[in-house]
């Protein structure tokens, strides 16, 4: 007797990483956001108020998910340290790739990062 599956025993998406989401529905999100700030306002400034407030509390989400995973994150100090974890952890699991490179500036004492490439949701 043959082992075939039934259509319903398949897993829905044959990605390599199941973490991804797809672009339709983050665009999805995105827009619903949006939507939700803009009819809830009735000034520029405070559509920015609630977009900030959105971003800030994904932020501390994302850090919050991405040092549970991590195990062994400590909480950085300094600004390169922040920076080095933004580039290699951060931008890994956001983008699948750690940034390019992180360069210290001549006039200032920070390090910064640079990032050539163009990423899905700064189109939008």
């Amino acid at each position: 007797m043959t082992d075939t599956k039934n259509i319903l025993d398949r897993p829905i998406t044959k990605k390599k990483n199941s973490n991804e989401v797809s672009l339709s529905a983050f665009s999805f999100l995105f827009s619903e956001m949006i939507q939700y700030s803009q009819g809830r306002v009735n000034q520029t400034n405070e559509l920015q108020t609630k977009l900030y407030d959105f971003g800030y509390q994904i932020g501390n989400k994302f850090y919050e998910l991405s040092a549970f995973r991590e195990k062994t994150v400590k909480r950085e100090t300094k600004i390169t340290n922040i920076l080095y974890y933004i580039q290699t952890t951060v931008w890994k699991t956001l983008y699948g790739e750690k940034a390019d490179a992180l360069e210290r500036s001549e006039k200032e004492t920070d390090c910064k990062k640079k990032k050539k490439k163009i990423f899905i949701f700064s189109n939008f």
